[in-house]
């Protein structure tokens, strides 16, 4: 999708240029790729920032973000266009906006439609067959009923032979099945029938147009109807009874030849997961080369303040237990980790953290370091070696992981940064239990927006020196 809407827009910037050239004469190489490489990173940003799925936001949501793209994109064009280095009419930046607002609405919609399309021939309604438990079943209707753009139609129920369910007549529904109150029954809100059990699908599937049956079942029962279904053509879903408690995403995809189901607790986005790669290495790269000035002031600082090396390294804890070396600015006298066992009575933090804001383990210099994060500058070489990222839980030390709670734990199974939601949170006002919650909820929520927005608020809580 990505690469699709870049093409769009090259394709309308094109159109825009040619329509212009009626007018005016001529093809300006020069303005046509200012005008590009000014409104491709808006276009995307405001398209794809946030969005993991060609089929949400809704059609309504992609029109409201084409309508925001073509309003900042012919802003920056006319800016662009002001300065002079855009061609000689004003006519292009709105005629790009227009044109590349159209194109992104039809194909848009024209993608939804290809991702919704029945798997055969026949366009139209698809008539689909449930088979299994009625409460499993019930529930993926209603989970079709809120689909959007799916066109489908329930043929009926099956009830599984351990269902308990035997010989019921052909009217009941399966709201009466399962005792709806009166008044879902009587608003048809998943008025199909139930057919009888399982052991009639071949009849069924001989006597009605089935485009797809939907197993609701254990393993053993599919295995078992899987072959009736092989052997008439007709397409079959297996839907596993397995549930987790809405946590894990599931997947399902060929593994190793076999069809398998990956649950999982992390960030599925893959797109944007390898952006947030590619923008860690850059911009920490970046950040070391600027910053080398400041690097060489704060070392100093350090050697001149105590005796002692300039950097401190650490073995801290990344993704799934793993150890790695943390380096930051030295902020302790050389002694502080062997002074650390009789302070631990004065711990100001619930849980296994020490956290004491007059510790006297801490250098002059070494203070006002940790008031503006500065001691955490080297870090930046962790991200470029790959061992941490720019946003992202704190790495904890193996000491603290030893003593989490099983639910502490998830937060380990992303890469840890320097800077997350606890981060800019006043980190010392939040107890322990809090600061894992506000991990957990960073992975649960995570996008690259919201790593946008983390960075940006840490930069004024770095300033004004909060953020310790």
């Amino acid at each position: 999708m990505v690469f699709g809407d870049a093409l769009v827009l090259v394709l309308a910037l094109w159109l825009a240029f040619l329509s212009d050239m009626l007018h005016v004469g001529g093809f300006e190489v020069m303005p046509f790729l200012g005008l590009l490489a000014v409104s491709l990173p808006v276009w995307l940003a405001v398209l794809h920032i946030g969005v993991s799925d060609v089929r949400r936001p809704t059609m309504t949501g992609w029109t409201v973000r084409i309508v925001a793209g073509a309003l900042l994109a012919m802003l920056s064009e006319m800016l662009l266009y002001s300065g002079g280095f855009a061609p000689a009419s004003a006519r292009i930046p709105i005629l790009h906006a227009e044109l590349t607002a159209c194109l992104l609405l039809v194909t848009r919609f024209a993608a939804r439609r290809s991702v919704y399309a029945p798997g055969y021939a026949l366009a139209g309604t698809q008539r689909i067959l449930l088979v299994g438990f009625a409460r499993q079943a019930r529930d993926y209707a209603e989970r079709l009923q809120q689909s959007i753009g799916r066109r489908v139609d329930v043929v009926g129920f099956l009830h599984a032979e351990g269902d308990g369910m035997a010989d019921l007549a052909s009217l009941r529904t399966l709201d009466e099945l399962l005792g709806a109150h009166p008044s879902e029954v009587a608003t048809g809100k998943h008025d199909f029938a139930v057919l009888g059990s399982v052991s009639g699908l071949r009849r069924i599937l001989i006597e009605q147009s089935i485009d797809q049956v939907v197993f609701c079942c254990d393993e053993a029962e599919f295995a078992s109807h899987l072959a009736t279904c092989e052997e008439m053509g007709v397409e079959a879903v297996y839907l596993p009874r397995v549930t987790g408690k809405g946590i894990a995403h599931a997947t399902v995809e060929d593994h190793l030849g076999l069809p398998s189901v990956r649950y999982t607790t992390t960030p599925r986005q893959r797109g944007q997961l390898a952006l947030k790669q590619a923008i860690d290495s850059t911009l920490s790269g970046l950040a070391v080369l600027l910053l080398l000035p400041l690097f060489a002031l704060v070392a100093l600082a350090v050697r001149l303040d105590s005796r002692g090396p300039v950097f401190f390294r650490q073995t801290r804890v990344t993704v799934r237990g793993r150890h790695f070396a943390c380096l930051k600015f030295r902020t302790m006298y050389v002694d502080a980790e062997a002074r650390l066992e009789e302070l631990w009575a004065k711990n100001e933090m619930q849980g296994p953290v020490f956290k004491m804001r007059d510790d006297p383990r801490v250098t002059r210099v070494g203070r006002w370091l940790r008031k503006f994060s500065l001691d955490e500058l080297p870090q930046l070489f962790n991200v470029l070696r790959g061992e941490m990222s720019l946003v992202g839980p704190r790495p904890p030390l193996p000491a603290e992981v030893a003593r989490y709670e099983p639910w502490h734990r998830r937060r380990l199974s992303v890469k840890p940064g320097l800077t997350c939601i606890w981060q800019v949170s006043g980190r010392n006002d939040v107890d322990f239990d809090n600061w894992m919650k506000l991990d957990l909820e960073y992975i649960d929520r995570w996008s690259l927006s919201l790593d946008l927005k983390l960075i940006l608020k840490t930069i004024p809580a770095v300033v004004r020196g909060t953020g310790c």
